[in-house]
């Protein structure tokens, strides 16, 4: 396990831990966002079917900002059920 959270993916910003030394894993990160995925169908990358692995990245808070005022984030909302979605840019604060 990391002793700090991942640098951001993105520009590479050192965190600090976002749990404030009170969790022992310290992957979280302060003024960041952590993102995991269990996979992704159509990757050639990232797809391990059956294997309950995940992969964490982390985006810190400025470069979340620009690319959601560039329109590269979207935002997902659960309509009357969680299997129907829709999906909207995102922008701060939103």
């Amino acid at each position: 396990m990391p002793s700090s959270p991942l640098p951001c993916i993105k520009c590479g910003t050192q965190f600090e831990d976002g749990h404030g030394g009170m969790s022992p894993d310290n992957v979280m990160p302060s003024v960041g966002t952590q993102f995991s995925s269990h996979g992704h169908y159509g990757s050639t990358a990232w797809d391990p079917m059956s294997d309950p692995s995940e992969l964490i990245i982390n985006i810190c808070d400025p470069c979340l900002v620009f690319a959601a005022d560039a329109g590269l984030v979207l935002k997902g909302t659960p309509q009357i059920t969680d299997t129907v979605w829709t999906y909207r840019p995102w922008k701060l604060g939103d």
